[in-house]
């Protein structure tokens, strides 16, 4: 549905004027009913987001990188959400066997989801051990279904394995390096630097439940040193 001003009085023309300030970063998947829109229905301005096939974040895409890096230096976001979902087609392809033969779409989209077929396969978690387990003693069985317990699992260990990912590449370790070279220097910015204060930004995982509408949080939030 087309925004109306109607529905959030002056707060397009403000943010017109003013630019976009949003304190979340939100990143999730491509899936159609799985829109930070649905997810949280925002009003304008909350959420700088990315979206990708099965939530990811890799050292070779440089659009995520990117959204992580400006949402981070230039917006001043103070929360990054990794938002996963339960049934997640390209989770649930990571699982399944993959073919032989490859046109140039299906190479693209294995392409993408190997990552998430490598944690399949080397995960130790005891519901996606029985599922893999299970799934190699019977080879033409049919893909999981949506409440699979492993599969269910592997979204999480996904989301997980995305949180670790940011939390863990360049971006957010300068980030938090210089959040608390300023916080030791009195919360001052050493005379070279200008500008507002750092923020401590925190990353989080959450997992949509797109049958109940529940969102889970997985518990691995991670930020700042101390």
């Amino acid at each position: 549905r087309i925004i109306e001003k109607s529905d959030h009085p002056d707060i397009l023309r403000q943010q017109t004027v003013n630019g976009q300030h949003p304190e979340y970063l939100f990143l999730g998947c491509s899936d159609s009913r799985v829109s930070e829109g649905t997810i949280f229905s925002p009003p304008p301005g909350v959420l700088f987001t990315e979206r990708n096939i099965a939530n990811q974040y890799a050292a070779g895409d440089i659009n995520a990188i990117a959204i992580v890096a400006y949402g981070v230096t230039e917006l001043k976001v103070g929360h990054v959400i990794v938002m996963g979902h339960y049934g997640c087609g390209g989770v649930q392809a990571s699982i399944l066997n993959k073919p032989d033969h490859l046109d140039s779409a299906g190479e693209a989209i294995q392409t993408w989801v190997d990552p998430i077929r490598t944690l399949y396969h080397n995960s130790t978690r005891d519901e996606i051990v029985k599922l893999r387990e299970y799934r190699a003693a019977n080879p033409n069985v049919e893909p999981p279904k949506f409440d699979d317990p492993g599969f269910r699992a592997l979204v999480e260990e996904n989301v997980k394995n995305t949180v670790s990912r940011i939390a863990q590449g360049p971006i957010m370790t300068d980030h938090w390096q210089a959040f608390l070279a300023e916080q030791n220097n009195g919360g001052h910015k050493r005379a070279a630097d200008s500008g507002a204060p750092l923020k401590p930004v925190y990353v989080h995982g959450f997992v949509y439940d797109i049958y109940s509408g529940q969102i889970y949080d997985l518990n691995v939030s991670q930020g700042p040193p101390g």
